[in-house]
């Protein structure tokens, strides 16, 4: 089996990436204009406009995808139905999307959305416990931690490996999903994911998939095809 591309891109600016700084600056327990569920953040304008320009990247002939997978995330949606208007500007269709809950957001629980205020209010029993095993380990009551965000990336990739999805596989998703697939490929456990920067909204992340399943990057979280957007 010849070896296969994996792009993963984090969506698009979110209405919560610009609101729940805010929030936490502010002493709030959660930014009032969000909706209740972190499933149904919706992209700002400038989200969109980054969204546009993906969709030219992806046109290019050495970046356009076989295959397209989306987290169920109204945001990760929203990323692909605007990258595939930029794409069409260019006169090229993309792949069909399809909805894949192995790459959603990680799974806050009953921490969603909450500032540290929130959580420490509202929680107290599970802020202690995001304090005393930090960010990467700690499993909020209903929520996953990153041992269970990269045990179904890695699913995926197998599945990757031996499926028929075509040779350049585009993952439109989540910082949380894009950290793991770089554990992966680095062979990371949760204690040093710290190490890992974030990426921003809209970077591409690739990694060449071998067939023994191994992923070897070809460069994380680049931004290089965004050009500047009004805040």
């Amino acid at each position: 089996m010849e070896d296969r591309e994996l792009i993963a891109v984090r969506h698009g600016e979110s209405l919560s990436n610009v609101l729940m700084p805010l929030a936490e600056t502010a002493g709030w327990e959660t930014a009032p204009e969000l909706p209740a569920k972190d499933a149904d953040v919706p992209l700002t304008e400038r989200g969109i406009a980054q969204a546009r320009q993906l969709g030219r990247f992806l046109a290019e002939p050495g970046n356009r995808p076989t295959a397209v997978l989306s987290s169920p995330f109204a945001r990760a949606r929203a990323t692909c139905r605007h990258a595939a208007e930029g794409a069409t500007a260019q006169g090229v269709d993309l792949a069909d999307v399809r909805i894949e809950p192995r790459v959603s957001e990680r799974d806050m629980g009953v921490l969603q959305l909450l500032t540290s205020t929130g959580k420490r209010r509202r929680h107290p029993r599970e802020h202690a416990g995001w304090q005393r095993e930090g960010l990467h380990c700690y499993r909020p009551s209903g929520g996953e931690n990153f041992e269970d965000v990269i045990a179904r990336v890695r699913h995926l990739v197998a599945e990757l490996r031996t499926g028929t999805r075509g040779a350049r596989v585009l993952v439109v998703t989540h910082d949380a999903v894009v950290l793991a697939l770089r554990a992966l490929a680095e062979g990371r456990g949760m204690t040093e994911l710290g190490g890992i920067p974030l990426v921003s909204n809209c970077s591409v992340s690739r990694w060449r998939l071998d067939a023994d399943g191994r992923l070897h990057s070809r460069g994380y979280g680049q931004t290089g095809h965004l050009v500047a957007t009004p805040s």
